[in-house]
């Protein structure tokens, strides 16, 4: 069976009891969680809490805050 997503045959399985339940998420819902938190976001250097670009080199000056920079509020910073 082909997968619309790309999956491979090994990460994926069945659900085959219930119940089940779904929650809008979408943007359009004014109660969602999405509308509190990124759906991506940055790239930290987990060491420093400094923001990297897609390279993986440190951005001058950008440091990243709230969860994103857990490795600096570890350090005390």
């Amino acid at each position: 069976m082909n997968d619309a997503f790309g999956k491979s045959p090994g990460n994926r399985s069945a659900i085959r009891k219930g119940p089940f339940y779904a929650a809008n998420i979408s943007t359009a819902n004014k109660y969602s969680v999405t509308q509190v938190f990124t759906l991506g976001g940055l790239e930290v250097d987990e060491r420093t809490g400094g923001v990297v670009d897609a390279s993986g080199m440190a951005i001058a000056d950008a440091f990243s805050g709230r969860r994103a920079g857990s490795a600096a509020a570890e350090r005390g910073l």
